[in-house]
């Protein structure tokens, strides 16, 4: 099992975080040199390093290994040895990368090792500030990507009754279900997917969609702006109540 633990300091605080190795496996070469120094200039405080294949994540490695992101052509070798992997490097958090060549599989969201998506192929810079999210135990999954494995949930399982919305609480919020409002309320305190999970006794894949139904209908881009939404909507309203 692969574990968020991690704590990991902004690039440019006066306490710089001990020294972090990002392994990229990819027989397909899609890293470039471009992208590797991309990664070092950002975050100055890790090393990348590029391997062909997933037998290469059990060599010595001189720092830490903080993040795991392989191409999706071993994404099959890196499910069969996940235990090992995990057991290998601790503090790794493992993704998959997306260089926009091939779909991906939409399973992967559900995935119980898989933790997030790199999207290289993406316009801008996105690629590079996940790439900080994921040094910071957070986790990234493409809106579309989500949608497809939503879709094929409710093709495939019968529709989970929709509970309503407790009375009382803030117009603004007012179209969130009940359980929607727990799990916001959760993520306002800064809590993740794992933690929520455990709290409210569901799966991390269920939290994973009620966060992006709650991204979704407050039309917000991210679990932090939804969180600011929920704490602007909410102080001060239980003393009008």
């Amino acid at each position: 099992m692969f574990h968020t633990t991690a704590t990991f300091v902004g690039h440019g605080r006066s306490s710089a975080p001990s020294h972090r190795a990002i392994v990229f496996v990819d027989p397909a070469d899609s890293i470039s040199d471009r992208h590797v120094d991309a990664i070092e200039s950002a975050f100055p405080w890790t090393t990348v390093t590029k391997v062909e294949a997933v037998s290469a994540l059990f060599e010595s490695y001189r720092d830490i290994v903080a993040l795991i992101i392989v191409h999706p052509s071993v994404l099959d070798d890196a499910a069969r040895l996940a235990r090992e992997i995990g057991d290998r490097h601790p503090l790794a958090l493992l993704s998959v990368l997306d260089s926009g060549k091939q779909e991906l599989p939409s399973g992967i969201v559900s995935s119980r090792f898989v933790r997030g998506v790199l999207p290289i192929g993406s316009k801008g810079d996105l690629w590079l500030s996940v790439v900080g999210l994921m040094l910071r135990g957070g986790e990234y999954f493409p809106r579309d990507l989500l949608d497809n494995h939503r879709v094929q949930s409710e093709q495939s399982e019968p529709e989970a009754p929709v509970v309503a919305a407790k009375p009382g609480v803030p117009a603004a919020l007012s179209h969130l279900t009940a359980r929607e409002m727990e799990v916001l309320e959760l993520v306002s305190r800064g809590l993740q997917n794992k933690t929520i999970a455990s709290s409210l006794n569901l799966s991390e894949y269920t939290v994973k969609i009620h966060v992006h139904n709650v991204i979704s209908k407050l039309r917000t881009h991210n679990r932090t702006q939804a969180a600011a939404y929920y704490r602007d909507s909410t102080s001060g309203y239980a003393g009008q109540a």
